[in-house]
């Protein structure tokens, strides 16, 4: 299956992984990204999956502050300036695109990358 991998800094690849990816395996590959999507995902599918990731990342604490540019993953990542304004800017794009889910959903979605241990 054909998945879209976006890094921090606004960059992407396209992949063709198996279904049932690992994220483990994902990050041996390319490093550290801030989200990964089916290609040709439909909005229906994203707001799932965005729930799906806001629900296995409902014990992590994650802090977005647009007014200071912040966003901080629990205890996993910090990041200001143009990383934060890109994870940022995304979650927006993302609200925007599915229109049924709300931003600390989508946050959860990004940030779920971040919190792997």
């Amino acid at each position: 299956m054909l998945f879209k991998i976006t890094f921090s800094d606004g960059s992407w690849v396209k992949a063709n992984l198996p279904e049932n990816y690992s994220i483990d395996a994902v990050l041996d590959q390319f490093g550290m990204f801030s989200s990964i999507e089916p290609e040709g995902v439909t909005n229906m599918n994203l707001s799932y999956m965005v729930r799906a990731a806001y629900a296995r990342m409902s014990d992590v604490e994650i802090d977005v502050d647009t007014a200071f540019g912040t966003v901080a993953i629990g205890e996993y990542a910090f990041m200001q300036g143009d990383g934060a304004d890109a994870f940022i800017n995304e979650a927006r794009e993302i609200w925007e695109k599915c229109g049924d889910v709300t931003l600390d959903e989508v946050y959860a979605y990004l940030a779920e990358p971040y919190a792997i241990e």
